[in-house]
């Protein structure tokens, strides 16, 4: 289970460096933290049909989703390395 403190160890993504291909399969927590802020994304937006007037697909939609969260663990990850060792 990941551990997050709001305020302590979230960071965002504002650019920079994205993180290494073979990270979310060599790094089980890191792999936690991207599917804890998918849902988390997921649940804030209401769902991904509620963007069907978007003119995107569910499957588009998602991809945007799951793109930010790997970009948001990545921050996270990378600002607290010892956390998620």
């Amino acid at each position: 289970m990941v551990r997050l403190d709001p305020g302590k160890d979230r960071r965002a993504w504002t650019g920079g460096d994205t993180p290494p291909p073979d990270l979310r399969r060599a790094n089980a927590k890191f792999r936690s933290l991207v599917s804890f802020y998918f849902q988390e994304q997921l649940v804030e937006c209401g769902g991904l049909d509620f963007w069907k007037c978007a003119g995107t697909s569910s499957m588009e939609r998602a991809r945007i989703f799951w793109n930010r969260a790997i970009l948001d663990a990545w921050a996270t990850f990378r600002a607290n390395p010892l956390t998620y060792q």
